[in-house]
């Protein structure tokens, strides 16, 4: 009888061992933003960001607790007011930060067993290492049906698909909410909207216009705003335009980012400009800058939820239920999983003057 215990018992060891075996040999499979299938040997413990785009992949990637431990470098992320890593990433003592956007050389010293990138960044930084077997995962988030791809790529990536469906189900709920908001808004009470990107690149000023598809666009739209520019850039990138077009148009309402150059700056340029206050948009006090923390707020990075409503709120403020402050400590809260403190010491002071 004793030994047919002891041989029920190895035969259960056994099977039991053969079980964590297989599992620690299951692949994980992931679709990416190019639509290349991507398997992974285990789940990656050095991931290594690199190349443009980093204001939306570096900030949506601190969304998951792990991300702290496992990204092990990437370049520091200049715009607006500096770096938010600092106050999202655990780890960032240990963090190595890359020259530029990050070279082959640098990302391989630091042993990777992945890559992330944006989707456009295969052909200049990607293709190295794919050719040396080095995993590369390219992600999009530039739109809302894009955000729910990539936090179930991330999901894989962090083997957390718990903290994807939190997320996914934060931004379905804002849409939801902003639909419901705009269905009581008549077609012809929705305001004409004009963009300006205001550049001055090499002291050269230039105003442009983001394509149809963008989030940008996208953002007014779904906010209850009619762009003005649609017609006008069929491109896939920015579309540089004149003031005159501005003159053409004859937006009721102005939205403002500039990316690298300081918006107050910027608003008053405009604000005081002879050729500007032509438009009765400039006149009748309706030119409006994106708000601004670390990063411009009318890019495709994780506040954008937050923008969203907040354009609903400064086109219509007696419709809306919207309180800036609370939202946007919420979303740190939720997503960066930070400090009230923190919040009002780091973040809050650069966004007040942008709460209406």
């Amino acid at each position: 009888m004793k030994k047919r215990i002891v041989f029920f018992i190895l035969i259960v060891l056994l099977i039991t061992v053969n079980v964590v075996i297989a599992q620690s040999d299951e692949k994980i499979v992931i679709t990416d933003a190019l639509g290349r299938e991507v398997i992974l040997d285990s789940v990656p413990q050095r991931i290594v960001v690199m190349g443009n785009g980093l204001p939306t992949i570096a900030t949506t990637l601190y969304g998951f607790p792990e991300a702290s431990e496992r990204i092990v470098g990437q370049p520091i992320v200049e715009q607006g007011a500096g770096d938010l890593t600092p106050l999202v990433n655990t780890n960032y003592e240990n963090l190595t930060i890359l020259d530029g956007k990050g070279s082959t050389e640098e990302a391989l010293n630091l042993n990777p067993d992945l890559i992330i990138l944006k989707y456009y960044m295969r052909e200049k930084f990607g293709v190295p290492f794919e050719e040396l077997g080095i995993p590369v995962v390219y992600l999009s988030f530039e739109d809302e049906a894009s955000y729910m791809q990539d936090f179930d790529t991330l999901g894989k990536i962090f083997d957390n698909p718990t903290r994807a469906n939190e997320l996914k189900e934060y931004y379905s709920n804002t849409l939801d909410h902003m639909e419901e908001l705009t269905s009581q808004i008549a077609e012809g009470e929705k305001p004409s909207i004009g963009f300006v990107y205001y550049s001055s690149k090499d002291g050269e000023v230039v105003f442009k216009v983001p394509p149809q598809s963008w989030i940008q666009t996208v953002l007014i739209q779904n906010a209850g705003g009619k762009p003005v520019w649609l017609d006008t850039n069929m491109t896939d990138s920015w579309a540089t335009v004149n003031l005159e077009q501005y003159y053409v148009w004859k937006p009721d309402v102005i939205f403002m980012t500039a990316y690298f150059s300081d918006s107050h700056d910027v608003m008053k340029i405009l604000q005081e400009s002879p050729d500007w206050q032509i438009l009765d948009a400039i006149k009748n006090d309706q030119l409006y800058a994106f708000p601004v923390d670390f990063y411009y707020w009318d890019q495709s990075i994780p506040q954008w939820g937050i923008t969203m409503e907040w354009i609903f709120d400064t086109l219509y403020p007696e419709q809306s239920d919207f309180d800036f402050e609370t939202a946007t400590l919420d979303f740190y809260q939720f997503f960066y999983n930070m400090s009230e403190d923190t919040f009002y010491a780091e973040i809050y002071p650069l966004l007040v003057d942008y709460m209406n």
